[in-house]
């Protein structure tokens, strides 16, 4: 398995990935299938803003994740980490763990950026798992931050310090 980070020519893959997590688990995103831009990857690919992929030796993508860094002023320290997803085929073989790994090396190297921040459905444990064991702390609570339909889904909110001694 490599990783590297998508471009144009992986926009198939990258749909294809992102509408199965989204139609899989309903539950573990904000987003559904509908709201779902039918054209590009959600980031522009610079150190700045880009999305990862862990793909098998014949390139067949099987996890994602994005990352974007404030664009405004006062909050340039900050960096959004989003759309954490691996096909269940292969989930709990350590591909996420590896796409996060990734994305924190890489975030750490950009001038400036002391924070990451991501958001997770607070029934999602699995995935808070994950989190928590990279170092990411919960800071806030969401109550009923999703509704779908007559659902309410709670979302909680984590921070991960790259430089240990910005710790509050």
């Amino acid at each position: 398995m490599n990783l590297r980070t998508l471009n144009g020519a992986d926009v198939p893959a990258y749909r294809t990935v992102r509408l199965d997590g989204l139609r899989k688990h309903t539950d573990c995103f904000r987003t559904g299938t509908e709201e779902e831009p039918a054209a590009g990857l959600p980031t522009a690919n610079t150190d700045e803003s880009f999305t990862l992929g862990a793909f098998t030796g014949d390139n067949d993508l099987l996890g994602i994740v994005s990352f974007k860094r404030e664009t405004r002023l006062k909050l340039r320290h900050h960096g959004l980490v989003f759309g954490m997803y691996v096909s269940d085929a292969v989930s709990g073989q350590g591909i996420g763990r590896r796409l996060m790994n990734e994305l924190i090396r890489r975030a750490a190297q950009v001038q400036g950026l002391e924070q990451l921040t991501l958001t997770v459905v607070a029934t999602n444990t699995a995935a808070k798992k994950l989190y928590l064991s990279l170092g990411f702390t919960s800071f806030a609570l969401h109550p009923r931050a999703i509704k779908d339909g007559d659902i309410y889904r709670d979302e909680e909110q984590m921070i991960l310090f790259l430089q240990p001694f910005l710790q509050p």
